[in-house]
Parts: C-alpha cells; structure tokens; sequence
C-alpha cells in the first residue's frame, strides 16, 4: 500500500497538487499497485474518488498555534492501511506525517509543488527580479521578504493577524505605530520563519526521496540537501492519457488567437498581459481569449481586471469552473498561441505541459525553471518577466510568422500517468 498526502483533494479544491496527486494515485493503480488518498478537512471522513479510497482527517490547533494533523485520528488511519511507501505532494501540516513514519521506518519522498523547501517566499524571486539559486544566509531572506513586498504577510505582521499569541499585544494598532511597519514586520517575519524552518528542518533530517520536474529545480533543492540523506531525482509532471489522444485544431489563418488560461491572482501577471495588448498595432489581427476561474480568490482585483479587459474590443473574457480535458480540446483547438506571463518563479504549470500537449506553442516568463520548455523554438518563447513591451513584441512576430508561413506543431514529451508511476516505482526500488 501508497499513501499519497496532498493537503487538499478533489472535489473540494483542485489545483496543481491535487491533480498530482489523482494522476500519481492513478498511475499507480495502472501499474496495479494499491493506493490510498490523506488529505485535510474539518471532520474525519472517507469517499472514493474515481475509484481511489481518499481519507479525510480533521486539522488541530497546536499548543505553539500551528495547524497540524489531528495524531489520533493519523495514528489510527495508517496503522489500519499499512502503508510501505508514504509520498508527500505540498507541506501544509505535514509535520505529524513524517514523524510518524520516521517512528515506523516507513520510507518517505516528496514531489515538489513549490520552492517551500529551499525558500521561505516559495518563489526563488529577489525583490530585484533576479533568481536565488538558494538560502546562503537567513538575514538575506529577511531582506528578501521584505524588499519583493509580499503584501499578504507585510499586512499581517502589521495588523497582528496569524501571528504567535505572546505577539498579539505587539502587533496592535498602537503596537504598530510605535514600532513601525519594517519591525512589526521582522519580528512576524521571524515568528513565521521559525516555524516554517522547523518543517523544512524535519524533513531535511528524515525525508528518502525528493522528486524535483526539472534540472533547474532537482539543482537548487539538491543544493538545500546536500548534507542530507534525501536522494533527489528529476522527473517531469504526468498528464492523463486524455490529453495526450490526437485532435484537431479549428484556425483561421488570417488572425492570431492568444489565450490565457489560469487564475486572476497578482502573481499571475495579467497586468503585464493587458499592457502588451493595448500596445498592439490596432490594424493587426490579433484576439485575446481570457479563461480564469470565477471563486473568492482575490474577488476585487479580479472584478477590476475583468473591466479592465471587457473594454477593450479584442478580449473575449471567460469566466468557468475547472477545465476537463475534452473542455480544454475545445479552448485549444481554438488557439495559436498560450501566454504564461506569471512575475514569480513557476515550479513547473500544468498549463502549460497541457498546452504543448494540445499543440499550442507557450509564451513563458523567462524564468529559468520553464526554459527548458522552449529549447525547441516549436514549442514557444520567453520574455523578460514583466516586460509588457517585449511581450507585445513576441505576440506580433507570432502574427506575422503566422500569417507568412504558419506555425509549426510543438514538440515536447510529458509522460502519462502510467509511465510516471513506473518511473517512481523504479526510483523506489534503487533507494528503499
């Protein structure tokens, strides 16, 4: 028996790690390997999803303020499955996991959804723009945090919210103007720090196996664990054989059809996106269709963007639910090109492996962690992260290109699913 913990899961919450996690648990059972489901939710249930048993265990409140797995009901549910294996997919409240199985020699690994590990912003991304290559010192992580302007936890350092109990009086509104806003925001930053650190340090000292889905990442984590025993390996995200059958494409070779296809959250980047767009040539026949989720994240600044685009007579804006691949066949056969203009350091989007899966070439930020998806010039382009000029420039050579000789079909291999978890089960085989 498996066990995959992924801190949230279908069908309450689907994202990137919960997707990993399905695709994981069912490549596994492709390869007729019994697997289960861990994941969070208020009380303690069990349902089955798409034919895999997924466990929900209730989150506790520490007595150092910390959400963590209830120990009872986690004590109780692994010792009844019997696991051999427990793969981790995200870090929240993961820390009764590992000293759980540390207690019963039960091998552990991780794919990385994040750079939680190696950096306390999970981005990688100085307030400069340039790209960590991982923690030296803790005071240049401090300085970091507070220069790249995580607005989110400036604010609650300020206000005092999530913050330690022994911190609240602290952080009230008096607290604040009598400290000001960079040390209120130093010493949350610590508080947090501490306890962040404790995980990571938890699991540097018991975790067997990282799984990193590309170089860029596998050198940056393998730097962090050097003095470890974690073995790291690199193995790209799987997709469903779904999107992976042939279709075809529906183009008009007389315009470009641009699309964005993600969430309406500021690291996303979609200011960039609108600037590029009203820099256009007006004569060009160029469409933007926008595909983003309609849910609480960020309801303000998503609203303000949607009129923002709604105006402009070129953008086609589409507000849906999670996208299935038969619904993502229909968006990208009606597509030439997908536009990832994110301004934080993307670990590895299904977005876009789905994209070159489908056929549609990428215009990527030029983080090194996606370079390696363009190194085939078939499969898209970068440009420079945040650079709504050069990214208005990229869209119209595509155009032009388009319109003169057409675009050639992208070239990338992504596994299936099956093909994931062999690769896994023969990792398993060398280090356990």
């Amino acid at each position: 028996m498996i066990i995959i913990y992924s801190p949230y899961f279908y069908p309450e919450y689907i994202g990137g790690a919960e997707r990993l996690a399905y695709y994981t648990a069912l490549g596994f059972k492709k390869n007729k390997i019994k697997v289960s489901i861990i994941t969070l939710g208020k009380v303690i249930n069990h349902y089955i999803y798409e034919g895999i048993d997924v466990y929900v265990l209730p989150l506790i409140t520490s007595e150092e303020n910390k959400k963590e797995i209830s120990i009872a009901e986690l004590n109780f549910s692994l010792d009844y499955l019997q696991p051999v294996i427990i793969h981790i997919i995200g870090l929240i409240a993961v820390t009764n996991i590992i000293e759980y199985a540390a207690r019963k020699n039960i091998p552990t690994s991780m794919a990385g959804m994040d750079y939680s590990i190696p950096c306390d912003n999970r981005t990688l991304i100085r307030g400069n723009q340039s790209v960590c290559s991982g923690r030296k010192n803790i005071n240049d992580c401090f300085n970091c945090n507070l220069e790249s302007g995580r607005k989110r936890d400036k604010i609650l350092a300020t206000i005092g919210k999530n913050s330690p109990n022994f911190l609240n009086t602290i952080f009230s509104d008096v607290g604040t103007k009598l400290l000001g806003r960079k040390f209120g925001s130093q010493l949350y930053f610590w508080e947090s720090f501490k306890k962040r650190e404790k995980v990571r340090e938890i699991l540097k000292n018991n975790l067997n196996i990282y799984i990193a889905p590309s170089k860029f990442t596998k050198d940056v984590v393998s730097n962090y664990f050097q003095k470890n025993k974690t073995e790291i390996f690199e193995l790209m995200y799987p997709l469903s054989e779904e999107y992976l059958k042939d279709y075809k494409k529906k183009i008009n070779k007389k315009q470009l059809i641009v699309g964005y296809i993600g969430r309406v959250i500021p690291i996303k980047g979609l200011e960039i996106l609108l600037e590029s767009i009203r820099l256009l040539d007006p004569d060009l026949s160029i469409y933007f269709k926008i595909y983003c989720p309609n849910n609480n994240d960020f309801v303000d600044y998503r609203l303000n963007l949607k009129n923002k685009f709604t105006k402009l007579e070129n953008v086609d804006w589409n507000e849906c639910g999670v996208l299935n691949a038969d619904e993502l066949k229909i968006i990208h056969s009606n597509l030439d090109i997908l536009v990832v203009p994110s301004i934080w350091q993307e670990y590895l989007g299904f977005v876009t492996i789905e994209a070159l899966s489908l056929g549609t070439p990428v215009i990527l930020s030029d983080f090194e962690s996606q370079s390696h998806f363009v190194q085939n010039t078939n499969n898209g382009k970068l440009f420079s992260t945040g650079n709504s000029v050069e990214l208005s420039q990229v869209i119209t050579d595509y155009y032009n290109r388009k319109i003169e000789s057409g675009l050639p079909e992208t070239e990338y291999k992504i596994p299936t699913v099956e093909e994931y978890a062999k690769e896994l089960l023969e990792i398993y085989k060398k280090v356990i």
